[in-house]
């Protein structure tokens, strides 16, 4: 509305984090609280639509393009500011390897952009917020025509969805990741709603 641009610029850069997390089958390396959608390519949507045209950005433009998945009730944000004579540009000739700098402190490199290619994740987490981030600093994945080492677990698990005994209690929680665990036998977790938690011991 010509008040020129609010944003800061290194937000034109957050989605780029996804184009090198995309695997050969069309998923994310998945983080935090997400449910991998297997059969079908996954899709940044609303995301990739605005932030590749705010910035002008094809790369961003492309991801938009390959599934334009937009809910219904955000059409209109379609409408209003889409451009649609951006071009597009696949990520083939981005650097095999990005860092993904403070608050996140998060490495992801490639072998490169097709199928057969390598790609590692290394989470640092100067910052960890919750909820949707997990307490999984230090943690890393890797894949190779399929996962090999990975966050496990589902944000809705067989108990249920958010704030479930195994949302709570594994998904969220470091022993879920490829991270460092060091016993403590008098460590208490957090069993109750976010927010309002009572401290009760974990028990299998």
């Amino acid at each position: 509305m010509g008040a020129g641009n609010i944003y800061h610029p290194s937000q034109q850069f957050i989605p780029y984090l996804f184009l090198y997390k995309r695997r050969s089958d069309g998923q994310f390396i998945p983080g935090g609280d997400v449910n991998p959608s297997r059969g079908r390519r996954a899709s940044l949507g609303l995301l990739a639509m605005l932030c590749g045209s705010y910035y002008q950005d094809e790369y961003i433009n492309y991801e938009f393009l390959q599934r334009p998945s937009i809910d219904s009730r955000d059409k209109f944000f379609d409408f209003l500011w889409r451009d649609t004579k951006l071009g597009q540009k696949d990520a083939s000739d981005l650097p095999l390897s990005r860092y993904c700098g403070f608050p996140f402190g998060w490495a992801i490199a490639r072998t490169g952009w097709d199928d057969n290619s390598v790609i590692a994740e290394m989470k640092v987490n100067v910052y960890n917020f919750i909820t949707h981030q997990h307490h999984d600093a230090g943690a890393f994945q890797i894949y190779y025509k399929g996962p090999l080492a990975i966050d496990s677990g589902s944000y809705t698990g067989s108990s249920g969805g958010y704030n479930s005994q195994h949302n709570k209690n594994y998904f969220k929680r470091t022993i879920a990741h490829n991270s460092l665990l060091i016993y403590d036998p008098d460590e208490v977790f957090e069993t109750g709603s976010y927010g309002g938690a009572d401290k009760t011991p974990f028990a299998n």
